[in-house]
């Protein structure tokens, strides 16, 4: 029985399995960095919605403590014991 021959065909064939295996993983790994891209994006396209709302938000309630203020010193100065708390 030659040695070297089964050695060398060993080794082949261990080398051919680790080049798939990486060759499989790489892939794997590749399709994940891209779905997690996509969803990245869209995280940021709802971040920015979310961005607008939050500064319509702020001033909405802007306006109602300038309403408010302006309501209770009204109030005030017409004597009425109605404010708004």
């Amino acid at each position: 029985m030659n040695w070297a021959a089964i050695s060398a065909i060993v080794s082949a064939i261990t080398l051919l399995l680790v080049a798939v295996g990486g060759g499989v993983m790489w892939g794997t790994l590749t399709e994940k960095v891209k779905g997690h891209t996509l969803r990245l994006n869209s995280h940021g396209a709802e971040l920015a919605t979310v961005d607008r709302r939050l500064n319509d938000h702020d001033v909405e309630i802007g306006r109602l403590k300038e309403w408010k203020e302006g309501y209770n010193a009204a109030a005030r100065v017409s004597g009425r014991a109605s404010e708004v708390v």
